[in-house]
């Protein structure tokens, strides 16, 4: 199939959410669907929240939820600034043919926030998400930590994502803390960035959906707010924060792998941190 230029020109300024797995996505999509209307589309009948971004990674091979190219560009036209979310690396080649003139338009026209979580952080937050469908998942985190994810550890995925993307042009860092904890100062510097005026709508953080039939209920009235898929499987606890779960051995193996990455986004003003575990921390 092949796309004509009218096709590919209808594709409005997209903003893609780059993230790793586990590291604020869909808090940051609908952070900006809140704030800034001509990223936040109106859902048709019988549309899922699903519909009110385009997941990109549905355009490969074997996605679980692929999307058609007739439902692609439509909802990539729909609105001024789409909002486009993404887990895998700014690569246009993992795309399948048919689809690979999309991704390239939208790399070329769009603006970048590349939302980013300490990565120590992730590890046992991914760890407890994959236990939910891996088997293999289900092990000591230090041995977790070590499993080959694309030729890689994990911590050193974490490092080679984030790196990846910081390098694409028009790209702006987003620290998911900051979104939390500083969400004013969050919103201006955005805003800033994508040449929008927030309406800084109280309150600043889209309400949150605690549980599974609260979500479903929302959808039922019209509430569009958050477009998280809320809950933990019954009886499955909240992650160990990194500093309770990590070894100094685990330590010293993150700090090799991505500890500069730590530096860098400020998460740590050297490396001291491996040698002054917090109260609490393994041995």
């Amino acid at each position: 199939m092949s796309l004509s230029a009218q096709q590919l020109d209808a594709i409005g300024r997209p903003i893609i959410i780059a993230s790793h797995q586990r590291s604020g996505t869909h808090l940051t999509i609908d952070l900006l669907r809140r704030h800034f209307p001509d990223t936040n589309p109106k859902l048709k009948l019988f549309e899922s929240l699903h519909h009110l971004y385009i997941d990109i990674d549905s355009f490969r091979e074997k996605h679980h939820n692929p999307m058609s190219v007739d439902d692609a560009l439509r909802l990539l036209a729909r609105n001024p600034r789409p909002i486009i979310k993404t887990h895998a690396l700014p690569n246009a080649s993992l795309a399948k043919k048919e689809f690979r003139p999309i991704v390239e338009t939208i790399f070329d026209r769009a603006q970048t926030l590349c939302v980013v979580r300490d990565g120590r952080s992730v590890m046992p937050s991914l760890q407890l998400f994959e236990r939910e469908w891996n088997p293999k998942a289900d092990i000591p985190l230090s041995d977790y930590m070590r499993t080959q994810y694309e030729g890689m550890s994990r911590p050193a995925y974490w490092n080679h994502h984030v790196r990846a993307w910081q390098a694409v042009k028009d790209c702006l860092t987003v620290r998911f803390d900051r979104v939390v904890k500083d969400t004013a100062g969050a919103l201006g510097e955005i805003g800033e960035f994508l040449g929008m005026t927030p309406t800084m709508r109280e309150p600043l953080l889209p309400p949150a959906t605690k549980t599974i039939l609260e979500g479903r209920l929302r959808r039922l009235v019209g509430n569009t707010n958050s477009t998280t898929i809320p809950g933990r499987p019954k009886g499955v606890k909240k992650p160990k924060k990194w500093h309770e779960a990590f070894t100094k051995q685990d330590r010293e193996f993150f700090d090799e792998a991505a500890g500069q990455l730590l530096i860098d986004l400020g998460y740590e003003p050297n490396r001291d941190w491996i040698d002054a575990a917090p109260s609490g921390a393994q041995p």
